[in-house]
């Protein structure tokens, strides 16, 4: 009964991912659909800190992902981004 309405809100969520050159998210399942995607974005921390201990554990190190810890951070992570991908383009 709930299939069709979750594949199709799949289907929406990777559509408007894929419009997007960079992603910022607080929310697990945007920074997973980034990573399958291959969209470089920027995973900001929530208050229970979950996300930095997912990242911390499993995502740390991946190219295109930059970690915020607070809203604070996320200009400068967006800025790592960009760069890293003027390098890829340059060589």
């Amino acid at each position: 009964c709930y299939d069709p309405l979750a594949a199709w809100r799949l289907e929406q969520g990777i559509a408007r991912l894929r419009r997007a050159s960079l992603v910022v998210t607080d929310r697990l399942h945007g920074h997973l659909l980034a990573l399958l995607l291959g969209i470089p974005h920027v995973l900001l921390d929530e208050r229970t800190g979950k996300l930095k201990a997912f990242h911390e554990t499993w995502t740390r190190g991946l190219s295109g992902v930059r970690f915020a810890p607070d809203v604070a951070a996320v200009h400068d992570c967006l800025a790592a981004l960009r760069a890293c991908a003027e390098r890829e383009r340059a060589s």
